[in-house]
């Protein structure tokens, strides 16, 4: 015999002894089963006449089962038989023994009924009816340590669309239809959606739905293909509730390209109305979106934005010269806009650009454009405050990163610049605060260098320097390449008096940014306040950065 969950469910109205027993290798998903079941059973029987009514009693026991063929039985099987013959239609009664196993592993909350004499069992059971917590019957903490809680709000994550075409070179294009559902659904705020970069890192794989979720600490993941051929297009999309892998909305599409931001507006429309019906109407209209007028411009936009969140030498060059190709076809992109500003900040912060000053003013030219065409795109106010914040311009910056995540709360990259605004600053918990939303909003993000930055540059700030080097650290660990990590893996051992390792980072960072310099820090850094400037310098000094 085997330690299993067993679930027997009797159906109340149809001939008496029809039941159904479940066997389970998991109390958590015994416990989370029935409480789904109970839930979508009661939504049901809310619609139908008494008559045609349908209610569950169930009951779920621990225990040692024995397995003969088609049938399960054993002292396990028996108390849980027990356990729902007490039950009032529409309840689930668990054991003490199942209670035990599942506390805290689940958002449900149990009744004491204290202990119960149980027909034919030797001993009283103690017994507890249980019930979906916050309205949800789902996942709590049962996942990997560490693992994100599930939020208020209903939860998504859009894993990157399979490119069914062929054509590895169509990648993007597949990219480009998730991305942009992605951005839709974040328009309806009381969506959770996470980040594209989070949701992207499942790209190539095959990934478990249930693991996603709660990597992720989500409650639903849409996924879905594209077959791109000739001036057709074929997009397949379906939701999937993680916790029990019931398919809440599926659908397919064939269109004509033209047709494919109408396509892209349905699929965000129809998961808006499986999850949030009675949000739809009103929010629909007005989270409107102006779709792009060029698909070709589209098109190049999204080969753009595949470079860009690369942030190498190399793929942010190409992404600049993919959205400089879609602004030729369509000057009022911007979605374009919006990527060369950031294209050209970075390039400008890392001393990529020819003349770093002249990139900076065209990033800030590009983004402000970007902003006067469409003052409802989230990603035009965040381009802005991105490059503000680069030339120090705190109070402008802090504006357009708000005003982005009114447009769209659910913006990671927009938290995390906030973060870094707040950590130069000197206003370390509002810097932490804002760091950690946006690892939670996208916590398998490529970026995430930039909220671990804020967190680095908080602790400096705050002359925190052992918290510093343990930011640090991370960002070396996760992202190699960044030259910021090595920047302030120096620093904060600099400070600490560890000059060899602080010597061995600069060796590090200047394999990585060769022309790294301490005029460099002084023209480029966004630093608030002059001391911190300075205390910057001297540390990057002492770790041996040249003059």
């Amino acid at each position: 015999g085997d330690d299993r969950a067993v679930v027997p469910a009797n159906l109340p109205g149809l001939p008496p002894g029809l039941a159904i027993l479940v066997e389970f290798g998991s109390a958590v998903d015994a416990v989370r089963n029935a409480l789904a079941i109970q839930t979508a059973m009661s939504g049901r029987n809310d619609a139908l006449p008494n008559d045609r009514q349908i209610t569950f009693r169930i009951g779920i026991n621990v225990g040692d089962v024995i397995i003969e063929e088609d049938d399960i039985h054993g002292d396990g099987v028996n108390v849980a038989a027990r356990l729902e013959g007490l039950c009032e239609p529409g309840e689930v009664y668990v054991s003490g023994t199942v209670h035990d196993h599942v506390e805290g592993k689940l958002a449900a909350a149990f009744d004491d009924l204290g202990q119960q004499t149980l027909k034919n069992i030797s001993k009283p059971t103690r017994v507890y009816r249980a019930s979906a917590g916050s309205g949800e019957a789902a996942v709590a903490s049962d996942g990997p340590a560490g693992a994100p809680s599930l939020p208020e709000k209903p939860s998504i994550a859009v894993l990157p669309f399979e490119n069914m075409s062929g054509d590895p070179d169509q990648d993007y294009f597949a990219d480009g239809i998730a991305e942009d559902i992605i951005t839709s659904l974040s328009r309806f705020h009381w969506f959770f959606v996470i980040a594209r970069n989070s949701s992207f890192s499942y790209k190539g794989t095959s990934p478990d739905i249930r693991q996603v979720a709660q990597e992720l600490g989500v409650q639903y993941v849409l996924e879905g293909s594209v077959r791109k051929g000739g001036n057709r297009v074929r997009i397949t999309a379906q939701l999937i509730e993680a916790a029990n892998g019931r398919h809440v909305w599926a659908d397919r599409y064939d269109r004509d390209l033209h047709d494919i931001f109408e396509v892209q507006d349905e699929i965000s429309g129809a998961i808006t109305g499986a999850i949030s019906p009675s949000f739809v109407v009103a929010e629909a209209k007005r989270a409107g979106r102006k779709s792009p007028e060029n698909l070709d411009a589209w098109d190049l936009a999204m080969r753009g934005n595949w470079h860009l969140w690369r942030m190498s030498q190399h793929d942010l060059a190409d992404a600049a010269r993919f959205f400089e190709a879609a602004l030729e076809l369509d000057t009022d992109s911007t979605i374009a806009l919006s990527g060369l500003a950031l294209a050209r900040t970075w390039e400008s912060l890392f001393g990529w650009a020819d003349d770093p000053e002249q990139a900076r003013e065209k990033a800030y030219q590009t983004a402000r454009r970007a902003v006067d065409l469409d003052e409802n795109d989230a990603w035009s106010h965040v381009a802005l405050g991105n490059i503000t914040y680069l030339m120090r311009q705190f109070d402008a910056a802090t504006s357009a990163c708000r005003r982005a995540l009114e447009l769209n709360p659910n913006l990671a990259f927009a938290e995390g610049i906030l973060g870094s605004i707040n950590a130069w600053l000197g206003n370390y918990d509002e810097a932490v605060e804002h760091a950690d939303n946006a690892a939670r909003l996208s916590p398998r993000d490529p970026a995430q260098v930039w909220w671990n930055l804020a967190h680095a540059v908080a602790a400096f700030v705050a002359g925190r320097y052992e918290e510093q080097l343990e930011w640090a650290q991370k960002t070396v660990e996760a992202t190699p390449d960044f030259p910021g990590g090595w920047r302030h893996l120096a620093l904060s051992n600099a400070h600490l008096n560890r000059l060899d390792e602080a010597r061995e980072a600069v060796q590090q960072l200047l394999r990585r940014l060769p022309e790294d310099r301490v005029e460099l820090l002084r023209a480029g850094l966004p630093v608030s306040r002059p001391q911190d400037l300075e205390r910057y310098i001297d540390g990057m000094r002492k770790a041996g950065l040249p003059e």
